[in-house]
């Protein structure tokens, strides 16, 4: 962003320039000029204003980088705590989703009105826990936009694809349930053995990026 600022002000200081230089131009000859009138009278005034603003336009560029550098660091401060919020709050609707998933496959359900109404819900459920996860996913991406480099910006990969090894099992144990509305799922212990592990990596790879930003990111 201060790169683009830069050139934006290289733009406006070479337009300013260029009016300057008509305008000194025009005082120059002033063997031609006649400061009786009023059109001269405002080529003088013009190639004053001319200056002035250039100054004033060279001023701006030279002050760019001290304006600009402490409010690019502070958004990236901000930035940085949206995003490992962002995560914390993934990963706790990852733990919530766990218990929820566990306690559906162990339902016995007699009316299947009850079965299909739960098997509505941890669908919902299940697809808003893979939304969020795609849109950390985007966000995790815009790091380099705002000037955030991370130190390895595989551990921030590692918890997105934990997340996705997650909830396929959920999506694909939910479609099993399906087999058998009425009685428990039929190996529940080694199901849920399954998803607990899931989880745990989850917890795991989260652990590596909570940490000091001097100690996450390049500085």
């Amino acid at each position: 962003m201060d790169r683009v600022l830069r050139v934006i002000n290289i733009l406006l200081l070479s337009i300013v320039g260029m009016l300057l230089l008509i305008c000194v131009s025009i005082l120059v000859q002033g063997s031609k000029i006649d400061l009786g009138k009023v059109a001269d009278w405002w080529a003088a005034l013009s190639a004053v204003a001319t200056l002035g603003t250039f100054a004033v336009a060279l001023f701006a560029y030279r002050k760019v980088p001290d304006w600009l550098a402490p409010k690019l660091k502070d958004r990236q401060f901000k930035f940085a705590d949206e995003l490992i919020e962002g995560f914390c709050t993934l990963q706790l609707e990852a733990l919530h989703l766990l218990a929820d998933v566990s306690a559906y496959l162990k339902s016995s359900h007699q009316e299947n009105t009850n079965f299909h109404n739960e098997h509505a819900n941890v669908g919902i459920k299940i697809e808003m826990y893979v939304k969020n996860t795609f849109l950390m996913n985007v966000k995790m991406e815009r790091m380099i936009l705002w000037g955030l480099v991370p130190k390895n910006i595989q551990d921030f990969h590692n918890v997105i694809d934990r997340h996705e090894e997650l909830f396929n099992v959920f999506i694909k144990y939910r479609r099993l349930k399906l087999s058998n509305p009425s009685n428990e799922i039929e190996g529940l212990p080694e199901l849920q053995a399954n998803m607990l592990s899931l989880y745990n990596n989850v917890e795991n790879h989260h652990k590596i990026i909570i940490k000091a930003y001097d100690e996450l990111f390049e500085t």
